[in-house]
């Protein structure tokens, strides 16, 4: 298979009587190989090494890409809490693995869990984001929240501590779960 159709897909043995088939194939080989090109060389440089950039420091990286924009804000950064994690994590893999659909269903769930952990908590919040796209992880999602009134408030929003999980499925899928916690 491949971007390329298969063989048996034509059935004349000519164009309208203008092409033969081996020229027929010469083209098709030739539009192939220039649109692997294009996308081989339209991708920017970040998107083929960000596959080898461990889930763990690209969700330091958003945490910290998020903390830059509070601080630029005036307001103080988030505390990285693995916790937090572990808990957004559980959702990233079920989403992941189409266990659950792409949505907040069962953050109810997941605020419970946070309130058990942290008696204290006054306020929980979440954000979620989705592509397919290996662009700069970080940058599209933080992107994304900051353009999206709902996500941005949480990003801004008066909290503490933050967990941040990436989880990318084997389709290409990435899935981003990240929890805030309020404290007193």
């Amino acid at each position: 298979m491949g971007i390329f159709p298969a063989s048996n897909a034509i059935h004349r043995p000519s164009l309208q009587g203008r092409m033969s088939r081996s020229v027929f194939c010469k083209v098709w080989f030739y539009l192939g190989l220039y649109a692997t090109l294009c996308l081989l060389f339209a991708l920017p440089s970040k998107s083929i090494a960000q596959s080898s950039i461990p889930p763990e420091d690209l969700q330091l990286q958003l945490c910290n890409r998020i903390n830059a924009y509070r601080a630029e804000m005036g307001l103080t950064a988030l505390t990285w809490s693995d916790s937090l994690t572990l808990i957004a994590a559980k959702h990233s893999d079920a989403m992941a693995e189409h266990r659950r659909p792409f949505s907040h269903k069962g953050f109810k769930k997941r605020a419970k869990q946070v309130y058990q952990w942290w008696q204290s908590a006054t306020g929980v919040s979440e954000n979620l984001y989705f592509t397919t796209w290996t662009g700069d992880l970080v940058e599209m999602a933080f992107e994304g929240w900051k353009t999206s009134q709902g996500h941005h408030e949480n990003m801004i929003g008066a909290y503490d501590m933050t967990g941040i999980s990436i989880v990318k499925n084997r389709k290409g899928e990435y899935f981003i779960t990240q929890l805030f916690v309020q404290l007193p």
